[in-house]
């Protein structure tokens, strides 16, 4: 989707409603967002969103995110669709392999998108269980009871450096490297996804996220407009604060509750 744009969903299991939002903007520094989102609802048990934050130079990682996102998207739709979906988390895995690969591959056919990738992170959501995948630093959270749990794990190198000891989780958002990722879709013949399973409850809320917005808002405040907001004023809020912080990036923010 384009910059600013707003997508919406809502399905009913067991009588809890559940809903998705989207919204990415451009943030104040760059001249392209490269960032891009997707949520999707089947039927009243079932939906998924989705975010990819492109990286490369001029417009290399807008296409990158773009076909990334169209990749996972439609083979998540043609599995629910075909009655497919019987294994989700090998079904996303399989997902973020197929777009690696194309992304991968139309990078050595076109010279100007050489060196391009994508971080990408999906929640699919299927009665009371989200099941998730990641690649790169893009991140889903989940807030419960007020109480803000990062569910990824960043693959970047600052994650690393907060691991060993080398500097404090406090530094991670303003160190000069923050931007240097382990792992994208695309840079290589094949990439490692993390998967996990979560199990829901009434009045969870999933944050999925690039890092256009965790490097400029803290995760207090992250938890607080989550827990304060609806999904869609929560995404509004989100992106208003990143924005207001500086917007050195682009910002996407994906809300399921």
């Amino acid at each position: 989707r384009p910059a600013g744009s707003f997508g919406a969903g809502s399905l009913n299991k067991g009588g809890v409603l559940l809903r998705f939002y989207g919204l990415t903007d451009i943030g104040r520094r760059r001249e392209m967002n490269q960032d891009t989102f997707c949520v999707h609802r089947f039927d009243d048990k079932q939906g998924f969103g989705l975010v990819c934050d492109g990286m490369g130079g001029q417009s290399a990682g807008n296409v990158a995110s773009d076909m990334a996102r169209t990749i996972i998207a439609d083979k998540i739709r043609k599995a629910v669709e075909t009655g497919g979906m019987d294994d989700p988390r090998s079904l996303l895995e399989a997902a973020l392999r197929e777009a690696n690969y194309s992304v991968y591959k139309r990078s050595m056919v076109e010279p100007e998108y050489r060196g391009m990738g994508t971080t990408a992170v999906v929640a699919f959501v299927r009665g009371e269980t989200a099941y998730c995948a990641h690649v790169g630093d893009s991140r889903i959270y989940l807030l419960r009871e007020g109480r803000l749990l990062q569910v990824t794990r960043d693959h970047s190198l600052v994650q690393e450096l907060m691991e060993k000891g080398e500097i404090k989780p406090e530094e991670i958002r303003t160190h000069p490297n923050r931007n240097m990722i382990t792992r994208a879709v695309g840079v290589g013949l094949t990439s490692e996804t993390d998967l996990m399973q979560i199990p829901l409850c009434a009045g969870d809320k999933l944050l999925l996220c690039s890092d256009g917005l965790t490097n400029m808002v803290g995760n207090e405040q992250i938890a607080a407009l989550l827990g304060q907001n609806t999904g869609e004023d929560a995404c509004r809020l989100l992106i208003e604060e990143a924005n207001k912080a500086g917007g050195m990036d682009n910002i996407t923010a994906v809300v399921i509750e």
